[in-house]
């Protein structure tokens, strides 16, 4: 339990960080000082009831993994707009009575969203942690190239010309390659880390490629360049069936052009400009078949 009175000074102190760096615009918040601030106290104390309600197994609270209102409500809580700044919920969450019996409140929220724990000790917000988790860590002189994506080949084109699919399991968009090797005969091995499609997918990517475009202002969209290339490898349902087979892929909307269209509306015809590294796994790939 959390008391108002202990975390209204913290909340004081930290209003115009909060209003000047994450999601809320001075010009439009319609609140006064002190509803602001009850409205920040009330949104983390809700998300704590969600967190440890999941981890808490035994809990008989209103969510639970079975219920719809569960997945609506991790939706909402990844909305770009709706974005509780971290370092107020790692502050309050300090102040939960025994909270010392719980795990960080990073596994918390990796578990409850069902991310991997991210590389790096610190994010924005839910929505920075959910990219992060993507993403991975780049090597910090990657830049972009000057062009754009072109056509790619898809993935049963590639399978027809010999490249083997190899999923990367807990691997992240940093880990994909392309590779090549010899034996007896030359081949080439294109290694993607592993995505779960599901009822949550087309929220998270769509928030995560906004949130980059603001924030990044095109420099690092490593997941807008990721998400890009899945949907040129998959043009067809034949070509999902080529990544479900080899657990690139694991598909829970249960209709395969359900996931294509998915990938169509996410993109929507924008030609992100790729990093030098995405660029160079797209060039080897385009070679492989002529393009």
């Amino acid at each position: 339990m959390i008391l108002w009175k202990d975390s209204k000074s913290f909340l004081q102190r930290e209003e115009t960080r909060i209003l000047s760096r994450y999601c809320y615009e001075c010009e439009t918040c319609p609140f006064q000082m002190d509803e602001f601030q009850r409205m920040v106290f009330y949104d983390s104390i809700f998300i704590f009831e969600l967190l440890l309600g999941d981890y808490d197994e035994a809990n008989d609270g209103f969510l639970n993994e079975t219920c719809e209102q569960n997945a609506l409500i991790k939706r909402d809580l990844l909305l770009l707009e709706n974005q509780v700044p971290y370092f107020i919920l790692e502050h309050l969450y300090k102040l939960l009575s025994g909270y010392q019996s719980y795990p960080p409140l990073m596994n918390l929220s990796c578990k409850f969203f069902g991310l991997r724990m991210p590389k790096q000790d610190s994010v924005q917000h839910f929505m920075d942690l959910a990219r992060s988790s993507l993403v991975g860590v780049f090597p910090r002189d990657s830049k972009r190239s000057n062009g754009r994506f072109l056509a790619l080949p898809t993935a049963m084109e590639l399978k027809k010309f010999g490249v083997i699919f190899e999923p990367v399991l807990g691997g992240c968009i940093a880990d994909m390659k392309c590779l090549s090797a010899k034996f007896i005969v030359r081949f080439f091995k294109f290694q993607i880390p592993h995505l779960e499609v599901n009822i949550l997918s087309e929220c998270i990517f769509q928030n995560v490629m906004a949130f980059e475009i603001c924030a990044y202002k095109l420099k690092y969209c490593h997941v807008c360049n990721f998400l890009y290339l899945m949907g040129c490898l998959l043009f067809h349902e034949d070509d999902l069936n080529v990544l479900v087979m080899e657990k690139i892929i694991s598909n829970k909307l249960g209709d395969g052009a359900d996931v294509i269209k998915l990938f169509r509306r996410v993109f929507a015809g924008q030609l992100p400009h790729p990093e030098r590294d995405m660029w160079g796994v797209c060039e080897r790939l385009r070679s492989l078949v002529n393009y």
